[in-house]
């Protein structure tokens, strides 16, 4: 056996020339992967009596692997056996080497273009053929790729919605032409934009954003081939009409609201939007607000009130926190020139880097409530002339009208003492009766004018009840000690009352309790207290309070009929006659006036021939 090798095998195999070569050898140098594959390519082609031609990769006895790329023919006997082989061996380890590379940067670039989420193609615009679609157009259009590539731009244009394909083929062609143009032809970074709907495999019309730009040139410098870019933009056109719709429902809503909304921008000290409510307080129009710029402030507001606004330029008031509202009351000059008041509100909308760049505010028109405090204050100032009036005119009139009716009652007691035996019955009857009018006048005359003077008492002050109960009732021991009345009391409270009117109210109470009492019946009164949750009051309009005095009077007189339960509170009002029980009717008018003027309310409960229960309600 001969084996034969050109110095250029040598070098390939990196031995030195001349040394022998054998099968064996070339055998032993094959990479232990591509052995077995080697030869059996080798004994198929001389059983078939064909040339080989197989790529293997060599071990070198220095270690270094090579790629050869081997051609060869066999020459047989007249058996069939081989009895020589000769070919060519090329070392392509440099080209395996680029094709691997190649082979992999394409599959990168494959890999980006189908896990991108759109859709990018290109195709000759001459043949109408695609030479590349990535995987984009199954995922968005659930076409497969072989289906643009076998069915060219006719497939994807049939796919194009009716009312889109015209204008989408104008837009095309003009933007061929226009860059076709010799003038164009250096042209660079060319992109062109198209907004057109196509048709899904499911059958739903989808919306596509295209962005399409020159990939190559011929030789004549036209056109050759077009890359295209498709981002699916429905869910996002879907979402922006949303917003627009929101955004003209809310507009709808500022323009229509009887509030004044407005966003002031900080940096620009100027307002960026108002709503129409501003044209119907102060007579302009938003547009003519916002052209005002930065002389808004300085020409709307009341130079007494802008260091009231936050956030203004020149003015040192901030938001203490992002989150905090500020509320005051400022006059704005209206298109008339005249000065209307304001209820404003503002909050920080928009913060960056811990400055406010934008105020959201809300003014309301409260014109007319000033209008009503002025009118108010007014009608207060005089009120209190008034009742001062009435009370200097009421402390005059009872001591000019009482000063009579001490005459008539002084010398009615003497006609009656020097007089009396020379009167006929009929004159000592008379002149006792003038005698018991004017005293009972000159009673009711102190009791108008306690009843006038109570509203005007403010000397409030902590007092305790029980002590003004001890009090009355020494003031009226005489009475109890006539009448053998019995008097239970429950231990009373330090309330903020005013003393001396208090002192007039336990004894009206007490008064009526022996004044009507049963004859033959030993009178009881019992005086209650109760410190009571606000739930367990009802129907009564009181002071708000979250708990309550309560204090009850109830004896076991003659009582009243409930249905007369209000009316016995009136002033001058009797359910008795005058000859029956003594009184000008005014004593239960002074109480309520007394327990009202506290922020409370008084009512009572009867039952005819059983007693009387009198209910005192104070906020606590």
């Amino acid at each position: 056996q001969v084996t034969t090798w050109s110095d250029e095998l040598y070098n390939i195999y990196e031995l030195p020339k001349g040394e022998p070569a054998s099968f064996e050898q070339f055998i032993n140098l094959i990479h232990p992967e591509d052995k077995e594959s080697v030869l059996k390519h080798y004994e198929e082609a001389i059983a078939k009596k064909l040339p080989y031609d197989k790529r293997h990769r060599i071990v070198l006895q220095n270690g270094k692997i090579k790629t050869l790329y081997r051609k060869g023919q066999f020459k047989f006997d007249a058996n069939g056996n081989v009895i020589e082989t000769f070919g060519t061996t090329q070392d392509i380890t440099e080209q395996m080497s680029f094709e691997k590379q190649l082979s992999e940067h394409q599959n990168f670039i494959q890999k980006i273009a189908d896990a991108t989420p759109s859709i990018i193609s290109a195709y000759n615009i001459h043949s109408g053929q695609y030479v590349f679609v990535n995987q984009g157009i199954t995922k968005l259009l659930g076409y497969t790729t072989q289906q643009v590539l076998d069915g060219g731009i006719e497939f994807l244009a049939g796919l194009v919605h009716p009312d889109d394909i015209e204008q989408l083929i104008k837009e095309n062609n003009n933007a061929l032409e226009e860059y076709n143009k010799p003038e164009n032809q250096n042209a660079k970074d060319v992109i062109i934009e198209f907004k057109y709907r196509i048709k899904h495999k499911n059958g739903d019309w989808r919306w596509l954003h295209t962005y399409g730009t020159i990939f190559d040139r011929n030789s004549k410098g036209q056109i050759e081939h077009v890359l295209n870019i498709s981002l699916d933009m429905t869910e996002a056109l879907a979402t922006e009409k949303k917003l627009e719709e929101q955004e003209f429902f809310i507009k709808q809503i500022a323009d229509a609201s009887p509030t004044i909304l407005y966003l002031f921008d900080v940096p620009q000290n100027s307002f960026a939007y108002i709503n129409r409510e501003i044209f119907f307080v102060l007579g302009y129009s938003p547009e003519e607000m916002i052209a005002m710029g930065d002389t808004a402030v300085e020409s709307l507001y009341h130079p007494e009130d802008i260091a009231l606004l936050p956030e203004r330029k020149g003015i040192d008031k901030h938001f203490q926190v992002p989150d905090s509202m500020i509320q005051y009351e400022c006059r704005m000059k209206n298109k008339s020139g005249e000065w209307c008041w304001l209820l404003v509100r503002e909050v920080a909308f928009k913060v960056e880097e811990g400055q406010v760049v934008q105020v959201l505010g809300t003014a309301l028109d409260i014109n007319r409530r000033k209008e009503m405090e002025r009118s108010l204050l007014n009608n207060s100032f005089q009120l209190e002339q008034s009742n001062a009036s009435l009370e200097e005119f009421a402390y005059v009139a009872s001591h000019d009208l009482k000063e009579p009716l001490r005459k008539i009652s002084t010398f009615g007691d003497r006609l009656l003492s020097t007089q009396m035996e020379n009167l006929s019955d009929d004159g000592k009857m008379y002149l006792k009766k003038i005698v018991d009018a004017s005293q009972r006048m000159q009673t009711m005359i102190t009791d108008l004018l306690s009843i006038s003077m109570i509203s005007g008492n403010k000397s409030f002050e902590p007092y305790s009840l029980q002590t003004i109960l001890e009090d009355v009732l020494q003031t009226l021991e005489f009475k109890i000690e006539q009448k053998n009345a019995v008097i239970h009391v429950d231990k009373l409270p330090v309330l903020h009352i005013v003393p001396s009117q208090f002192r007039q109210l336990f004894q009206n109470l007490l008064s009526n309790s022996l004044k009507f009492a049963h004859e033959g019946v030993q009178p009881v009164s019992k005086i209650s207290y109760q410190y009571i949750k606000a739930d367990e009051i009802k129907d009564f309009k009181l002071s708000n309070a979250d708990f309550y005095h309560k204090i009850e009077f109830m004896d076991n007189g003659i009582g009243f009929e409930n249905e007369h339960a209000g009316r016995i509170f009136a002033i001058f009002q009797r359910l008795h006659g005058r000859s029956e029980y003594e009184g000008t009717g005014i004593g239960l008018a002074i109480c309520k006036k007394i327990v009202e003027h506290h922020g409370g309310a008084i009512y009572a409960n009867g039952v005819p021939g059983k007693g009387a229960t009198f209910t005192i309600i104070l906020p606590a």
